[in-house]
């Protein structure tokens, strides 16, 4: 065994070897299986890719269904140099084509139901597809050894472990590349932070295709931890999901904010339900306090809740923030928190000079979490990763989030104020709809809300609030917010709304909200 773990082939290997009789994967069905077993997996899948023809640099995509061959999948690509990618098939199919046609993979993976619609999606793209559950697939991979390979030591940190396929303002998705180095470094900080032992149980709640999910699937098996995939059907089920965790003793749950408004709302929630959680995290969306605060109060004081902030390009999360009671109390929106330790932040304005303190500026990122950029797309690359200009002596890179921030120059708490793409100018006034968003979602009986900005035939601006709401009653709401807000941003007119639609990801839709006519 290496002890000096320098990429994740080996990184993974010694967890595994440490903890080779514990859990890694235990599934709601009750089918379980240890690191030596995932670690002896993930060695036969990387011998077939092998055998495939492919080397160090090659994409395999992913069809992901959760199970066991595609979690060792992904770590035996690892382990060889092989990029993987997660593709979500509940894209459309032009989209999942775009995907794929960006990187090329020499070979897609994917689970039986998916086969008719990634074999022609594949056809598309001439690449060869292969089905998890075919039975030659199967004795072809079971007759490979699974002790180490000659290849893992060659694969060096900056090698890209990942693509993590990202909206893209051009109107298709790009993809982002984390190194071994981003999620070494991004999972150790997550022992650290998060205080991960070998007794801990994350949920995976998150589709494998975003990038929330790179926190269960690192932050757990290489740290020793068990990881215990939920599917999207049994999510759909509030009161089935709430009594596998309750039974399968899950210690530290991370999902977008929504998902958590879901159980409460549809009251999925018992007394004592979630009690055995350590940590509840979210992010990736605003937590509207009322919910929130409705939230803390079933689940009591002992368990901490995390609002987590990051993207695609820093490895999934970049700060964290653990309530206080009095996040629970006022209506402001809840910080970021303090960048992690291995990065720094700069928050700058829009000729890229460091803002006063306490200014409003857009949040820019260094540090070794930071991802090279996007596959083969050198000209988005260059836009987002830039030279830090306070670094004359030698190059450093800096990742312009497009987030607007201000940092509080007391607590050094990072706070998010918008993003420069959601900022209007209305009546002479720069308006961030988020803050707007957050004066609805601080009224009681609001689970969920999104503002936006509709322009008429005329060119006349007009503020739109769509609520999902209890007991619905715009002129209450107005005469709340009048208490909240100027007069040039109460909204013009607030639409009740249940549920407000999703994305693939989880969070509200805002464009489907925007296409809609007053």
């Amino acid at each position: 065994m290496h002890s000096y773990q320098y990429n994740l082939g080996l990184k993974f290997a010694a967890v595994a070897e440490q903890h080779a009789d514990r859990i890694a994967l235990r599934y709601p069905t009750g089918h379980t299986f240890t690191y030596r077993q995932l670690l002896m997996r993930a060695r036969q899948f990387a011998r077939l890719l092998l055998s495939r023809g492919m080397t160090a640099g090659d994409v395999l995509c992913i069809f992901h269904n959760q199970s066991f061959d595609a979690f060792a999948a992904m770590l035996g690509a690892m382990s060889v140099g092989v990029i993987y990618a997660n593709v979500d098939l509940s894209s459309p199919d032009a989209r999942v084509l775009r995907m794929l046609q960006q990187v090329e993979p020499r070979l897609i993976l994917a689970a039986q139901p998916n086969l008719t619609r990634a074999g022609s999606l594949a056809q598309q793209v001439g690449c060869r597809l292969e089905c998890f559950e075919d039975p030659l697939l199967q004795t072809e991979v079971m007759a490979y050894p699974s002790d180490a390979l000659i290849e893992t030591p060659a694969i060096t940190g900056q090698h890209p472990a990942y693509l993590m396929f990202t909206s893209g303002s051009a109107g298709y998705p790009k993809a982002s590349i984390a190194t071994h180095d981003n999620v070494l470094n991004f999972s150790n900080w997550v022992r650290e932070r998060f205080l991960i032992g070998p007794d801990d149980v994350f949920t995976n709640l998150n589709p494998l295709a975003y990038d929330n999910a790179v926190f269960d699937f690192f932050g757990s098996l290489f740290n020793g931890a068990a990881m215990i995939p939920f599917s999207r059907e049994i999510q759909t089920q509030p009161r089935e999901l709430v009594d596998a965790i309750n039974e399968l003793g899950c210690t530290i749950w991370f999902s977008v904010p929504s998902l958590l408004i879901y159980l409460l709302r549809l009251r999925a929630l018992r007394p004592g339900d979630l009690r055995g959680l350590g940590t509840v995290a979210f992010g990736g969306e605003t937590f509207p306090k009322a919910p929130l605060r409705q939230l803390a109060r079933h689940l009591g004081a002992g368990i901490q809740l995390i609002n987590v902030y990051g993207m695609c390009e820093t490895t999934s999360i970049a700060a964290a923030y653990t309530l206080k009671q009095r996040d629970l109390v006022d209506e402001k929106p809840l910080p970021l928190g303090h960048l992690g330790e291995n990065f720094q932040g700069y928050v700058v304005d829009e000729v890229r000079q460091q803002v006063p303190e306490g200014g409003i500026g857009e949040l820019c990122i260094s540090g070794p979490g930071l991802g090279l950029g996007y596959y083969r797309d050198p000209d988005r690359t260059d836009r987002a990763f830039i030279r830090n200009p306070w670094r004359l002596n030698y190059r450093e890179t800096l990742y312009r989030t497009g987030d607007l921030v201000r940092q509080d120059p007391e607590t050094g708490y990072y706070v998010f104020l918008g993003r420069k793409d959601n900022q209007i100018q209305h009546e002479g006034h720069r308006i961030e709809l988020e803050e707007i968003e957050a004066a609805l979602g601080a009224l009681e009986g609001i689970s969920e809300c999104c503002v936006v900005y509709h322009r008429d035939p005329n060119g006349q601006g007009r503020i739109a609030a769509y609520v999902n709401a209890k007991d619905f009653d715009d002129q209450v709401m107005l005469t709340a917010l009048r208490c909240r807000l100027p007069s040039y941003m109460l909204p013009h007119q607030i639409i009740s709304l249940s549920p407000l639609p999703k994305n693939v990801d989880g969070k509200v839709d805002r464009h489907q909200l925007s296409a809609m006519t007053l």
